[in-house]
């Protein structure tokens, strides 16, 4: 529910690392998609050439692509207040 509400503020891309497009497909019709856009990456090497080395990991890029924050873990209440603060000081 925090990836969901997170994407009401700024758009949300996914990653589908380690995992087939049918499970993937299974999970989202069963909680809802809040995801602009999916990558899938069955085998994992694509994941680990961009920096990704375990799940969850969450990263919040600007407009020009810099990575401006990395959590490692799964988004809480906590997380998101801060993750919305972080997008509300720097909107771009």
């Amino acid at each position: 529910p925090y990836i969901t509400q997170l994407a009401r503020h700024v758009p949300v891309y996914g990653l589908v690392w380690k995992d087939s497009p049918e499970n993937i497909r299974t999970w989202l019709a069963r909680l809802g998609n809040p995801y602009r856009q999916l990558a899938v990456d069955e085998s994992g090497r694509n994941g680990i050439e961009i920096g990704v080395y375990g799940v969850p990991e969450t990263y919040l890029i600007d407009a020009n692509g810099f990575v401006r924050y990395k959590h490692v873990g799964p988004i809480d209440g906590a997380t998101l207040s801060m993750l919305l603060d972080m997008v509300e000081a720097n909107p771009n």
